[in-house]
């Protein structure tokens, strides 16, 4: 857990201003996924990082000041705005 991060000037551009909290869980009882949840600027967030198929997701559940990243999300018509990538 990661919380009152601020984010340099320098990356304003590309990433939230500031992260309130952050949370990444893992568990043994499913090893194959890691759990996001947090909240800050941008608003609230939820997601996952499948470890198999090496991909992760964030839904905005919640949104704030999405105009910085707006660019590096994607709109789904049930869910709202998403980033994903694969690593």
């Amino acid at each position: 857990t990661l919380s009152d991060l601020n984010i340099d000037k320098a990356l304003h551009s590309m990433a939230p201003k500031k992260i309130d909290n952050f949370t990444a869980t893992y568990s043994i009882l499913n090893p194959l996924q890691i759990t996001l949840a947090g909240n800050g600027s941008i608003g609230e967030m939820v997601g996952n990082v499948d470890l198999v198929n090496r991909k992760v997701r964030v839904d905005i559940t919640k949104e704030k000041a999405l105009q910085t990243i707006k660019k590096f999300l994607k709109k789904d018509a049930k869910k709202g705005w998403y980033y994903e990538t694969n690593y």
